[in-house]
């Protein structure tokens, strides 16, 4: 069977299959991927592969050793994901939660590799380039001038990205109970160290925690809601679920509104230091991709 190349970019991006534990993982970007992965590597016996300044990369596996299925010649790749030995899984989030996180991560930390277009963006919005345009502002942008089907994989629709017509999967992991979610999948690779245990061995957080929730009024959900409609009924989540919960005491809001302050207040801070230290990094890639090119 052969694919088209958009199918296999993402067959190639995002896909992952085991040696020593029979499994395919399809990855969603900004759905619990970076502790995924590490736990994969970790079980594979392989180390993080590195990047341009030397850090490990979790998602850069050029020299792991970790195969995608185009490593595969295409018929193999076909059978691959119809072998009944193969677990096939993948991980979904929350739509409202995980375009948050890819807004916050991406866009407003000036990850280096998006930093030009955090600048566009905020040009697009009216804002000078140096600020980076807020959520609202970013779901305008990605409802109006982008397709769901060919937008940057950290906040293309989850059900572009896992193929659910090509890829039969055995488990849909839910990160908002990832650890009772996860077990089933390790139980069908007979990996032996309980969920719970190797999730606290290998989460990582790339990003600055967010009150996701806070960022969202009607409109911006309508939109969020119309751009990622099929997530939210392939993968059973509810269209109200970015409001507060109206169960919580009186005294319960008030002590978390404080909460809330206080992490606003340390989040701008570390926010700062994260952008400043995204925008150095930039300049020195872009130092040393002329170095290379004098070469």
């Amino acid at each position: 069977m052969s694919y088209d190349a958009p199918t296999l970019a993402k067959l190639d991006y995002l896909s992952f299959v085991g040696k020593r534990y029979p499994f395919i993982y399809v990855a969603v970007p900004k759905a619990a991927c970076s502790t995924i992965k590490r736990m994969l590597y970790a079980l594979e016996n392989m180390a993080i592969p590195t990047r341009i300044l030397g850090l490990p990369d979790v998602h850069s596996r050029a020299a792991s050793g970790m195969a995608s299925l185009t490593n595969y010649p295409g018929a193999d790749c076909a059978t691959l994901l119809q072998d009944p030995r193969y677990t096939r899984f993948a991980v979904v989030r929350n739509p409202y939660s995980r375009v948050a996180s890819a807004w916050n991560n991406k866009i407003n930390q000036k990850t280096p590799g998006y930093l030009q277009l955090q600048q566009y963006i905020s040009g697009w919005a009216g804002l000078p380039a140096t600020t980076p345009p807020p959520f609202k502002s970013f779901i305008q942008w990605l409802v109006h001038t982008q397709s769901p089907q060919l937008c940057d994989f950290h906040w293309r629709p989850m059900a572009q990205l896992l193929m659910p017509n090509l890829v039969g999967y055995h488990f849909i992991v839910r990160t908002e109970e990832l650890a009772s979610s996860l077990q089933p999948v390790l139980s069908a690779l007979n990996i032996k160290p309980p969920a719970a245990d190797l999730l606290h061995t290998h989460t990582t957080n790339e990003s600055l925690p967010i009150d996701w929730q806070a960022l969202y009024d009607e409109e911006t959900a309508s939109w969020v809601q119309q751009f990622y409609a099929e997530d939210f009924t392939r993968y059973a989540y509810a269209t109200d679920c970015w409001k507060s919960s109206a169960t919580i005491a009186e005294d319960a809001n008030q002590q978390l509104a404080g909460l809330r302050s206080k992490l606003a207040k340390s989040n701008d801070i570390a926010l700062a230091i994260i952008r400043r230290k995204n925008e150095k990094i930039f300049l020195l890639k872009q130092h040393i991709q002329q170095l290379t090119a004098g070469n």
